[in-house]
């Protein structure tokens, strides 16, 4: 009896030494303590195109799509600027502290450009980077 005794008890300090293993091993691959840094590549992968706007059908809309590494990653529109032909559209992406999954999520954002007209060079910026930028006509 005492040498069942003592092997359940190995055998459970086994247990709880893998469990506190993948607890660590975990928490260092997800990082989420640490905030986002500009320099980094945030979002995963971005998408924008400009179409017609369904509610005001004489107005152009950028439709941006970002797809982010994890649900830890929050992503705040901060506005747009037309100066010229250059249209800057900027986003702050930032990661919370919390413990999150690792699933890739999406971000998507409808935004109105007005009723524009010619040629525009579209600048995409995230935390004040830019990470994507491509010419249009608008007519």
């Amino acid at each position: 009896m005492r040498k069942k005794e003592a092997w359940n008890r190995k055998t459970w300090i086994a247990r709880i030494a893998v469990i506190l293993l993948i607890l660590a091993i975990s928490s260092a691959v997800c990082g989420c303590t640490k905030p986002v840094k500009s320099e980094k590549a945030y979002p995963a992968k971005l998408n924008a195109v400009i179409i017609r706007c369904e509610k005001s059908p004489g107005e152009w809309c950028l439709y941006v799509t970002m797809t982010l590494p994890s649900p830890c990653y929050r992503v705040k529109y901060e506005g747009l600027k037309i100066r010229g032909d250059t249209v800057s559209v900027y986003f702050k992406c930032e990661k919370s502290r919390d413990a999150c999954a690792q699933v890739l999520t999406t971000y998507s954002k409808n935004i109105r450009l007005g009723a524009l007209k010619g040629d525009y060079s579209i600048r995409i910026y995230v935390n004040g980077v830019l990470k994507s930028s491509f010419r249009v006509e608008l007519g």
